[in-house]
């Protein structure tokens, strides 16, 4: 895929993201993130592999915001600079509305990085230059890998309407990002 594509792809994904975030942010303007899961009630209490969900794409989200800024900093090719913008414009409008949904939820989303996911940024902070585009291109197909797995399994398996609406909305954009991010692994 060309720069062009990829510039454009990101336009209109962006556009989209912009939207429907726009549309869920106002609803959590005052919600309080700092609220223990274990303390929803009714018909509100979620399963164990909703909470999972909610760590993992934050864990997910943070690292990719992470790692397109670095990319941003450090790549000397103008196809990862291009597709390192478009995945932080995608992830910035995702993560606020998974924050959105969090909050809705009572559920409290990740703030830092944990072990595996800092040990990936640490490693591509240490690449040489040369090195860099490579590593951060198979880091992107790897991480929209797992995210599309985890993504579609949500999709598909959680008794909860808004978190299953929520993947199932996600899901393209992931899937968009994994074919880009195969193409880029190729490219470098």
């Amino acid at each position: 895929m060309n720069a062009f594509a990829i510039r454009r792809s990101l336009f209109i994904i962006s556009a989209f993201l912009s939207l429907a975030a726009a549309v869920a942010l106002p609803a959590c303007k005052d919600a309080n993130l700092n609220v223990d899961p274990a303390e929803t009630k009714g018909s509100d209490r979620l399963s164990s592999d909703d909470t999972t969900f909610f760590a993992k794409a934050g864990q997910a989200g943070m690292v990719e915001m992470q790692a397109a800024t670095l990319a941003g900093e450090r790549s000397k090719a103008d196809d990862v600079k291009t597709f390192a913008s478009m995945i932080s414009t995608d992830h910035s409008a995702n993560n606020k509305m998974l924050q959105a949904l969090a909050a809705k939820k009572s559920v409290s989303l990740p703030t830092a990085l944990d072990r595996d996911h800092q040990a990936m940024l640490d490693s591509l902070r240490k690449k040489s230059p040369e090195d860099f585009d490579k590593a951060y291109a198979s880091a992107m197909k790897d991480g929209h890998e797992k995210a599309v797995d985890l993504f579609s399994e949500v999709s598909e398996d959680s008794k909860d309407a808004d978190i299953s609406g929520f993947a199932k909305t996600s899901l393209p954009t992931l899937e968009h990002h994994l074919e880009l991010a195969k193409t880029l692994s190729s490219a470098h």
